[in-house]
């Protein structure tokens, strides 16, 4: 028995692809969201990439300027300690005979200051230290060294090493850990 009017089951199924056929696939608003919004998380990748390149170029910079500055600390270890009351004074004494050899760098001596007191504490860069002789040295100079990179290896570093004479100022006098 056929019913007339009423619709089948194939037809049904039918007009409900038709309709969703119509409604199917992207509009061009979304493409452009979707596109933009990929664009910007991959732009925050890059930028950050970017900057930890940066810093990390800038942290080697700066570790090779320290390890740079153990190798002058070391080379003026070796160096005699110059003392007061010679023909050349120290500054100059340590200016024309030190040659501070330090790939990428260069290194100059630009002060020496003097003990005022051997018995005085030694606080670093305070008032223990004068910029002219003494009238008897006392057998420690703080000398200020200053390493300028010649490429782009390196940044710029200001350092003060304290230069003791080979000898104790005084008699029988001990340090702890060196032997006078």
């Amino acid at each position: 028995m056929v019913v007339h009017g009423a619709m089948t089951r194939p037809a049904v199924a039918r007009r409900f692809l038709d309709r969703t056929r119509d409604e199917a696939g992207e509009t061009l608003i979304e493409t452009v969201m979707s596109l933009l919004l990929i664009a910007t998380v991959v732009m925050a990748v890059i930028f950050s990439l970017f900057t930890v390149m940066r810093s990390t170029r800038a942290h080697r910079k700066i570790v090779r300027s320290g390890n740079e500055s153990v190798a002058v600390a070391e080379q003026l270890h070796q160096v005699p300690y110059l003392p007061c009351g010679g023909s050349v004074t120290p500054l100059d004494g340590y200016q024309n005979d030190v040659e501070l050899n330090v790939p990428g760098f260069e290194a100059d001596i630009i002060d020496v200051r003097f003990l005022k007191d051997g018995n005085a504490s030694l606080p670093p860069g305070g008032d223990s230290f004068q910029t002219t002789c003494p009238t008897t040295d006392q057998g420690v100079q703080e000398l200020t060294v200053v390493l300028h990179p010649t490429t782009d290896t390196g940044v710029a570093q200001r350092l003060a090493f304290y230069k003791r004479a080979n000898e104790c100022p005084q008699q029988n006098q001990q340090f702890e850990g060196q032997l006078c």
